[in-house]
């Protein structure tokens, strides 16, 4: 399944960006995130207010260049489109921690845009984020230091490339393409996923010319792939666990923990029944009764 995790939402109206989600589908996109942005500390006004969009309106007919895309990918798929909610706030301070998760608590998954040192840094190692986008478009105003980059890593936290810039100038594309390299050297590839940001439809490309792409960017087309797929669904899961308050538990065998003499925390452990075939309830019914 192909996603695209950025198609802006709060610089377009109903018509535009339904025309937006309509040429993913056809593109062979299975999902897309519609993005609320904001800037600076957050607050209650930032909650989401983002509407799903309806897709059975008649679609306007495709650009001939968008439809040999879609001949050439066979990709569309009969699946319905998944439509997810997310906020990209670009900052220069950090964040205020508890403000913070009250509003990204609305969306599907949250994103921060640094544009310090100081914000990078709160990104990369305690603020709870699903996306670190960067603007790759430019030059930016800070280094990349491997600690960081590792530290987001260790935390499950992605990296994103906004391709769109690329394809409106020449500086632009020259700093994209800069950028991404180096972005891409420091995460050999992994924790990376590939994302749109279209103002409009033209700027849309298939997953196959995304892959593409992603190997100029110094990535290997499987790698390529993963950052439009698999890592893209990694962060709408992890979004969801914490928009449900879902935490992450391991189950040991009971016959593995008492093997290493540890305590047993599996299911055996909360359940009396589980070793002692209902004794222990009968017992305690006994003593009530007399």
């Amino acid at each position: 399944m192909y996603f695209d995790l950025c198609i802006p939402h709060d610089d377009s109206d109903v018509t535009i960006h339904r025309q937006r989600l309509q040429t993913l589908e056809t593109l062979g996109f299975n999902g897309a995130c519609a993005v609320q942005s904001a800037a600076g500390q957050v607050s209650a006004s930032d909650r989401c207010r983002i509407q799903a969009t309806d897709m059975t309106v008649e679609r306007k007919a495709l650009p001939p260049s968008l439809m040999i895309a879609q001949r050439a990918t066979s990709l569309v798929s009969s699946k319905p489109f998944q439509q997810f909610t997310r906020l990209t706030v670009s900052t220069s301070e950090p964040f205020q921690p508890q403000s913070w998760l009250e509003v990204i608590r609305s969306y599907d998954i949250a994103a921060v845009r640094p544009f310090s040192e100081r914000a990078l840094q709160q990104a990369c190692t305690s603020l709870e984020v699903d996306i670190i986008s960067l603007d790759l478009g430019q030059r930016l105003p800070f280094k990349l230091r491997p600690q960081y980059i590792d530290a987001a890593c260790k935390r499950d936290v992605r990296f994103e490339i906004q391709y769109s810039s690329g394809l409106r100038d020449q500086a632009s594309r020259r700093h994209l393409f800069s950028n991404a390299q180096a972005l891409s050297r420091l995460l050999r590839g992994r924790n990376l996923v590939i994302s749109s940001g279209a103002r409009n439809m033209m700027e849309l490309r298939g997953p196959k010319d995304i892959i593409n792409m992603g190997t100029l960017f110094g990535m290997s087309q499987e790698k390529a792939k993963r950052a439009i797929s698999e890592n893209c669904e990694a962060v709408l899961a992890r979004g969801a666990a914490r928009k449900l308050h879902f935490g992450v538990m391991t189950l040991v065998p009971a016959s593995a923990s008492a093997h290493r003499g540890a305590p047993c925390h599996g299911f055996e452990s909360h359940n009396p029944t589980a070793s002692s075939g209902g004794s222990s309830v009968r017992s305690d019914k006994k003593k009530r009764v007399s």
